[in-house]
């Protein structure tokens, strides 16, 4: 089965149209700050040829789990041909069989965008890429994008060619031992525990308000993970915890507070039907993230509150627990990161806050002059019970 039948099998079983199956959007070279926001396309060329990573694209979060599995099923029902190949051949017609590698592994959909993007540019410019010219175009960026986008430019590079290695179509591998840059330390923007209150008591909000604020602040959800909860599946109000896919499709069980269960079973009182915890206006499908960007905007302007973005809610059930002297290993398992080293990294800040916390306790200064004053006021009240003069005691 060849791949672009994989394609249009995968487009049809999502309900795509032809046209929309075999439209997509071109990556010309942008400038430095399109670089920054991502991936979005510059325009619609119609080549007659679907691209995986632009179905990808068009499908809402319901399709992401029905993809992967799809997919997986199409991609191992044929091993990869022999596509055995000289070095001067032009690599962009594997592109798309890398991303669907990808797909399989859990990787996410911004993620598949991303190295599509980044690795379609540097095709556009060197068809065959040598290591040389590998490091000029990383030399050019440096100068115009920052140390997060640098990485992930290196990262795509370095996935692209080993799958390549990996299945004989070239012998060398240009970016083996390309390093991505260290990332600078910052800390997180981490919203006080009073602007999340005002907010939560603020009259304008909904009942579905209320339980995504909670949910995101005692859960500590990533947004898709949020949108793409499901009330059947993963939603268990009478155990109080929640079915979370995470990063790389990994599942994990996070708890939840009284308050917010209780938050979340108002909501669904008058919630209307849907697959979603939290639908959108359309209820066959999830609450976008933009949309959730836009309310969250509304809300802090309305409350009178600096304001807030969702993931930041995130960012306070981490410090929080993490002031509160909680394992860094739960708190890595609470939050789906793929090791407590992440975490740590993520918010050094607040655990060298901590540690510096406890080491000055536990050091106690001025114990030993706070001792001499005891003996001092002792030695006075023993003189007057007594009436003695204090050299004498």
């Amino acid at each position: 089965m060849g791949l672009n039948e994989i394609i249009a099998r995968i487009g049809t079983s999502v309900g795509l149209t032809p046209r929309e199956r075999t439209g997509y959007n071109d990556y010309p070279p942008r400038t430095s700050s399109q670089d920054q926001a991502g991936v979005e396309a510059a325009g619609e060329v119609d080549v007659g040829e679907p691209r995986f990573h632009d179905i990808l694209r068009k499908l809402s979060p319901s399709n992401r789990r029905l993809i992967r599995e799809l997919a997986f099923k199409l991609a191992t029902a044929q091993p990869l041909a022999d596509q055995a190949t000289d070095e001067s051949s032009n690599l962009q017609e594997f592109v798309d069989s890398w991303l669907l590698s990808l797909t399989v592994r859990g990787r996410s959909l911004k993620t598949i965008a991303l190295y599509g993007n980044y690795v379609c540019r540097l095709l556009e410019k060197y068809p065959s890429p040598t290591r040389n010219d590998l490091q000029e175009l990383l030399a050019q960026r440096a100068f115009t994008v920052g140390v997060h986008a640098q990485g992930n430019a290196i990262n795509a590079y370095r996935s692209f060619f080993t799958y390549l290695t990996d299945n004989n179509i070239i012998t060398n591998n240009p970016a083996a031992g390309l390093k991505s840059p260290s990332r600078p330390l910052r800390e997180r923007n981490i919203p006080p525990a009073s602007d999340i209150a005002r907010l939560l008591t603020a009259p304008m909000l909904n009942d579905r308000d209320r339980a995504i604020i909670r949910t995101l602040s005692s859960c500590g959800l990533r947004i898709g993970e949020l949108l793409s909860l499901k009330r059947s599946d993963d939603v268990d109000l009478e155990k109080m915890r929640l079915r979370v896919i995470g990063k790389g499709n990994k599942q994990r069980s996070v708890p939840m507070t009284e308050e917010t269960a209780a938050c979340i079973q108002r909501y669904l009182i008058t919630a209307p039907p849907s697959v979603w915890l939290f639908p959108g206006n359309d209820p066959t499908r999830p609450y976008s993230e933009s949309g959730l960007d836009n309310r969250f905007a509304s809300l802090c302007k309305k409350a009178k509150v600096k304001p807030i973005k969702p993931h930041q809610l995130r960012h306070y059930l981490a410090s929080y627990l993490l002031k509160k002297g909680v394992n860094l290993k739960v708190v890595s398992q609470i939050l789906g990161h793929a090791s407590p080293s992440v975490t740590a990294n993520v918010y050094w800040h607040l655990l060298d806050e901590s540690e510096r916390e406890k080491a000055y306790y536990q050091a106690k200064p001025l114990q030993d002059v706070d001792e001499e004053i005891m003996m001092r006021s002792a030695v006075a009240q023993l003189s007057f019970e007594f009436d003695i003069e204090p050299e004498e005691v």
